[in-house]
């Protein structure tokens, strides 16, 4: 696989465990549940050739959520692969969990609609109609005329199934 992950195990504020010794963030996450909630990246590993060869990589762009930008586009080009280990301990409460990143929110439409194409008409995807539809405006209004139409097509194509 291109990009493995596991799980981590949440610490409290005193670097004590939080709960009991289950209690982990995450786990297993599916394509389309990684366009609302991230793999913890603590937890990820990327084969650096495949980032190379894809030319991806943190964006700047993105001051708060590079990683889950990122974790998308890697997904619709390469395999993830799951293991159901600790990885590492985390102390959540970082910048991340208090401050939204208004670039990833604006942009995350377009980067559905650009990096999964036709993928996105499997009923799964269902829920993402309204930030499908959102992003073809925003594509039209932005002179991408293609990506506008693709956009309203899987829009389209996901509200009539």
């Amino acid at each position: 696989a291109s990009v493995v992950y596991g799980n981590v195990k949440l610490i409290g504020e005193r670097g004590v465990l939080k709960g009991d010794i289950n209690n982990l963030y995450k786990g297993f996450t599916p394509v389309e549940e990684l366009f609302t909630n991230n793999i913890c990246h603590q937890a990820i590993f990327y084969k650096s050739s495949d980032l190379k060869a894809s030319n991806l990589y943190y964006e700047l762009k993105y001051p708060v959520q590079a990683d889950h930008i990122l974790n998308i586009k890697m997904s619709s080009l390469f395999e993830f692969e799951y293991i159901p280990e600790v990885i590492s301990n985390f102390q959540h409460g970082g910048l991340s969990s208090n401050v939204t990143d208004p670039n990833f929110s604006d942009d995350l439409g377009i980067v559905i609609i650009r990096y999964f194409g036709k993928a996105l008409k499997n009923k799964k995807f269902f829920r993402y109609k309204s930030v499908i539809k959102k992003a073809a405006r925003q594509e039209l209004r932005n002179g991408n005329i293609m990506s506008s139409i693709k956009g309203y097509i899987i829009y389209l194509n996901l509200k009539f199934k």
